[in-house]
């Protein structure tokens, strides 16, 4: 999910779980979360994004505010005699942040005395190329052999194309989460999908004739895949789609390419089937996570945008 050393990111996570037990009183808690964001926190060093965070927040001490400044800085303790007591945090802080920014990240910290302390790893989120990448590298070491046969699967959907596209927008016409597909036009509800289609079988080709190793084919395609993702999670919410009609309809277009594939895959061996719909589906999923979070940004700023109109012309009157 994040772009950075996973045995450093461990390293750090582990230190600012030991430090919140070590501050935390018995019948106190700890908790762990994580997940995705396209904004940091004020506090954090970093632009761009998304970003993924890894919270730890504790119930103990808390950190005295002309304190928490200094806790990264080296050899700075919280308070003496808690600290002593708990051996204190010594470099872990200073170190923890060092290896953060390292990773193009940061870590962050908010404190109320008395009531605790959150401690934030900040890190990039992996690119779809990275993710990608990260897949074949894990499954298996014979990457190559794996892939044989990809190639002539991703012609076939880019062959497949057109009747892919008219029997995806059939469905959507036709389906509950999706009521104002109804009175659209065939061009706003094939938008981007034929793209994205015929980007997801030229990534096939790409794999099988790359070995699964990186390349710029590999890595354009990616970039049109985010790219097409965000554009179409703009246009539905232009067009009145909510989140769980945008995530079933990539569930709709999932469905109708493996139909596709099928259609026109007769031979193949069923293992080869199920890498390329392993990867497909992968593909799929990355995609729907962007377009739902610029579909939940362009909504938030729309409506952002009607309050502002709403309360200039409440002032004027």
């Amino acid at each position: 999910m994040y772009e950075g050393d996973e045995d450093r990111v461990r390293q750090v996570l582990v230190n600012l779980l030991n430090n919140a037990v070590k501050f935390t009183e018995p019948g106190g808690s700890v908790c762990v979360e994580c997940g995705l964001t396209p904004r940091p926190d004020a506090e954090a060093r970093v632009s761009g994004g998304p970003w993924v965070f890894m919270r730890v927040t504790d119930t103990g001490c808390g950190i005295p505010p002309d304190h928490l400044l200094k806790i990264f800085d080296p050899f700075v303790q919280v308070e003496s005699g808690h600290t002593r007591q708990n051996d204190g945090s010594g470099l872990g802080l200073t170190i923890s942040r060092r290896l953060a920014r390292l990773m193009k990240g940061d870590l962050t910290v908010r404190s109320e005395v008395g009531k605790g302390s959150t401690f934030t790893l900040w890190l990039p989120s992996a690119t779809p190329a990275a993710r990608v990448k990260a897949k074949l590298r894990a499954d298996a070491p014979d990457t190559a052999a794996r892939l044989a046969g990809l190639a002539e699967i991703g012609e076939a959907l880019v062959r497949e194309c057109e009747p892919l596209l008219s029997s995806f927008v059939n469905r959507l016409r036709s389906e509950a989460k999706t009521p104002r597909a109804q009175s659209l036009g065939f061009a706003q509800l094939a938008d981007h999908i034929g793209t994205f289609v015929a980007d997801v079988g030229a990534m096939l080709i790409a794999l099988e004739e790359t070995g699964g190793q990186p390349s710029m084919l590999i890595a354009d395609g990616s970039d049109i895949q985010r790219l097409v993702s965000e554009r179409h999670g703009a246009q539905r919410a232009r067009l009145g789609w909510t989140k769980d009609g945008l995530t079933r309809e990539w569930r709709i277009l999932a469905e109708e390419i493996e139909r596709a594939v099928r259609r026109r895959m007769h031979s193949v061996p069923d293992a080869t089937l199920a890498e390329a719909f392993s990867l497909i589906h992968h593909f799929i999923e990355q995609s729907e996570e962007v377009s739902c979070r610029v579909l939940a940004r362009t909504l938030q700023e729309a409506n952002e945008t009607v309050r502002r109109a709403r309360m200039s012309a409440s002032s004027s009157s």
